[in-house]
């Protein structure tokens, strides 16, 4: 389940402070860093922009600090769940739970830490404040969106990963089926359907024994016109009267 807190402040100075930090804080090896901001619909803004947003913001705005941090287990498993994304539905839940009048007026902007355990800094502006009630299910409103988008995603991005392994399979396997050894008995078509039979060799004509039977005599090697009987051991010349 991901993680939510959600904190705020009435002062403008206090919420450019934290701006700047989420903005600015160093990396994991102590180097700066100027992150990107983005806002509604994945526009993306300028810090000095968000300055001028919070300067000129009505009497009587609410600054929230929101933390969506996503678990590394089950829903950020392979770092790759956009954060854009969920972020900015789950910004959106929270100015539905406003009436029309003060959703109106609803703002935020956000950026991605990309710790050991990534997460997103938001900054809303609620015009008006809320009670302890709308404020303790703020939270829980807010983590259940996150939840839900987070999961949902990581189910989308599973599937797809899943399915390009199983194409790379299939083509890894191709070359190895094509390389396998095929019959070398010569087929050809048939004369129905296309299926295929198998070729018979031309079978050499035989000539009969002149004194008959059921034998044939057999054709000498190196000795032209001179054939054997295996019956009757008995040398023939095609000249005696044999036909062929």
């Amino acid at each position: 389940m991901a993680v939510v807190k959600v904190k705020y402040t009435r002062s403008s100075t206090q919420i450019k402070v934290h701006l700047r930090y989420i903005i600015h804080r160093p990396g994991r090896d102590g180097e700066k860093q100027t992150r990107q901001l983005f806002s509604e619909n994945y526009t993306t803004l300028e810090k000095q922009r968000a300055y001028e947003v919070i300067d000129t913001a009505p009497t009587g705005t609410i600054f929230f600090k929101v933390m969506v941090s996503l678990d590394p287990k089950q829903e950020d498993t392979r770092r790759d769940v956009d954060l854009w994304y969920v972020t900015d539905k789950t910004m959106q839940r929270f100015k539905n739970l406003l009436v029309e009048e003060r959703a109106k007026q609803f703002q935020f902007f956000a950026t991605v830490h990309t710790a050991e355990k990534r997460h997103t800094h938001a900054i809303a502006l609620v015009p008006g404040r809320l009670s302890k009630e709308d404020f303790r299910l703020l939270t829980d409103v807010l983590r259940k969106t996150a939840t839900q988008e987070a999961c949902s995603q990581r189910a989308s991005r599973d599937v797809a990963r899943a399915h390009m392994n199983h194409l790379s399979r299939t083509r890894n396997y191709a070359p190895i089926s094509q390389s396998l050894p095929i019959s070398r008995q010569p087929l050809a078509l048939g004369m129905a359907g296309g299926s295929a039979r198998r070729i018979r060799k031309v079978r050499q004509r035989t000539l009969p024994c002149p004194q008959g039977g059921m034998h044939s005599l057999v054709k000498l090697k190196d000795k032209d016109g001179k054939y054997w009987c295996p019956v009757h051991k008995k040398v023939y010349e095609h000249e005696q009267g044999l036909s062929l």
